[in-house]
């Protein structure tokens, strides 16, 4: 995340940043898109959880082309 840097360079120019973030999951089949605002972008713990989601993120994806590629 570049919160940190986002917030450096927006406070030069006098502007205040509210990190946000959606976080896409599925309830009874059921997109649910939730936000979140105020996060702590340095968090380990949620680092963590967001890298778990990119990887599985990604690895949808790489299904998805390879059953593109069978067609």
């Amino acid at each position: 995340a570049a919160v940190a840097e986002v917030r450096r360079l927006a406070a030069s120019h006098g502007i205040r940043v509210i990190a946000g973030i959606e976080i896409t999951a599925v309830a009874n089949d059921e997109d649910v898109h939730m936000l979140g605002y105020f996060y702590d972008a340095a968090d380990p713990a949620f680092r963590s959880f967001l890298l778990t989601q990119r990887q599985a993120r990604i690895a949808r994806v790489e299904a998805i082309v390879a059953r593109l590629a069978e067609l």
